[in-house]
């Protein structure tokens, strides 16, 4: 997990904390928050710091998803199925 995944998941949760808490979170975590999601900057700060937490389980879920994904060598079975299918001839 990269350091910024990291800084924005500790600063989303600094904000939910705060909110738990009844308390005002601190109003750099939110100008953070809304740097690092700007879809996002006009969600209310308990939306948006839960839009940022579900954005950086997405990032950091991508290595796996990357390494679980076939690799492009010949022998790959989806390599052979797209070269079936485009190769001139109608698939059986």
């Amino acid at each position: 997990m990269g350091s910024t995944t990291l800084d924005a998941i500790e600063t989303a949760q600094r904000v939910l904390v705060a909110l738990a808490g009844k308390r005002r979170p601190d109003r750099a975590d939110i100008d953070k928050l809304r740097r690092l999601a700007p879809p996002f900057a006009k969600m209310p700060p308990d939306e948006l710091a839960a839009a940022v937490l579900r954005l950086a389980r997405t990032i950091s879920a991508i290595p796996a998803v990357m390494q679980a994904l076939p690799s492009s060598s010949p022998r790959s079975p989806l390599n052979g199925r797209f070269e079936a299918q485009h190769d001139g001839h109608s698939p059986r």
